[in-house]
């Protein structure tokens, strides 16, 4: 049975010969380690390319759109919003590991990102570590050796009318285990340059504990469009011809 490929495959095209998408077969022993490499050596460079006939844009800069946060804990009690979020850094992915089970439909990757950029307009409404916040303007979080973890799940599914099979994802799961982060929010005060910096340096001396506060949403976020991602580049791919055939 056919097995899913990568996310990261989904997001770009490497050369396709003997009229497969992925350079391997599946009856390769070796089939986790063959998919990696190709992830490796084919897709991840060509991130910063679009392949509009397949339904992928450019992933580095990955354009995200709008992130909104509602937290209340001890740390964070805000609403906040992103709009016109990019994510920078997919291009220079490490795989650490693949894992297939073609019984089950599963697909996990785990990949290491050594510098992570997130660039956008945000509206913050509330508090962090007991200051008020009410600002607008540009912000910059910058994550630094990030380990990552993508699984989904997958079905196969037959057009109605071509009878032509295809992938199609049914769930998927993005979670980060951030390291250092770096982050600046302009205009935090409304204007008060003064004091938007005190506590911009007070985030950034606490990021540890404040990071996990925004990270959920962001997490959903990403999950959510590299879904639509996934099936608009599937439904354009069929099944039989995703592999190198036996």
């Amino acid at each position: 049975m056919k097995i899913f490929l990568s996310v990261i495959a989904l997001f770009c095209l490497a050369e396709i010969a003997q009229g497969a998408f992925i350079q391997c077969k599946l009856s390769d022993p070796k089939l986790n380690n063959c998919i990696g490499d190709q992830i490796k050596t084919q897709w991840i460079p060509n991130l910063k390319k679009a392949y509009p006939e397949y339904g992928i844009p450019v992933m580095d800069p990955h354009f995200l759109g709008d992130v909104k946060v509602t937290q209340g804990n001890k740390q964070v009690g805000l609403n906040y919003t992103a709009s016109d979020v990019l994510f920078y850094g997919l291009s220079t992915v490490e795989i650490k590991k693949v894992q297939l089970n073609q019984r089950k439909r599963e697909f996990k990757l785990w990949y290491f990102n050594k510098k992570f950029i997130q660039l956008n307009s945000y509206v913050a409404k509330g508090k962090i570590l007991l200051f008020p916040i009410n600002g607008h303007g540009k912000s910059n979080i910058t994550i630094l050796n990030s380990d990552v973890h993508i699984a989904l799940k997958y079905d196969i599914v037959q057009d109605a009318n071509t009878k032509v099979k295809h992938v199609k994802v049914k769930t998927l799961d993005y979670m980060t285990k951030p390291g250092k982060a770096y982050m600046n929010f302009e205009n935090l005060f409304n204007g008060d340059k003064y004091l938007s910096k005190q506590i911009n340096d007070v985030i950034n001396q606490n990021s540890d504990e404040l990071l996990p506060s925004f990270s959920p949403g962001v997490e959903k976020a990403v999950a959510q469009s590299w879904l639509s991602t996934a099936n608009s580049f599937f439904s354009k791919i069929p099944y039989d011809e995703l592999f190198i055939k036996e």
